[in-house]
């Protein structure tokens, strides 16, 4: 499914074998996904950036599947690699991460229910 996620970006962000409802969920970008918990915490890390892992610790999101969605976030342009690295809790190397002027203004669009 291709769709235009208001973003300048046309792609897929849920896989081809993911459920129907991952795929309806695709062009929103709601206040309380975690899409949006993630994309938050590499706005707040700036330029110093966060590596999935550390998104995932962040978020409080390691007992999900975080790095599915920091993957949909790189995906989606919303984020990119800077060319770093950074050791991790995991004893494994990641690269680094940083929010793009894309995921800026995605969340900006993010309104916020309460």
């Amino acid at each position: 499914m291709r769709v235009d996620h208001g973003i300048g970006y046309t792609g897929p962000l849920a896989r081809g074998g993911d459920d129907w409802t991952s795929h309806a969920a695709v062009p929103h970008l709601s206040a309380g996904s975690q899409r949006a918990q993630l994309l938050r915490c590499f706005a707040e890390a700036g330029e110093e950036g966060l590596t999935a892992y550390e998104a995932g610790v962040v978020a409080g999101l390691l007992h999900v599947g975080y790095w599915k969605r920091v993957s949909d976030l790189m995906n989606a342009g919303l984020i990119e690699k800077t060319g770093g690295s950074r050791l991790v809790g995991t004893g494994k190397w990641q690269m680094v991460l940083v929010i793009t002027e894309a995921g800026e203004s995605a969340l900006r669009g993010v309104v916020v229910v309460t």
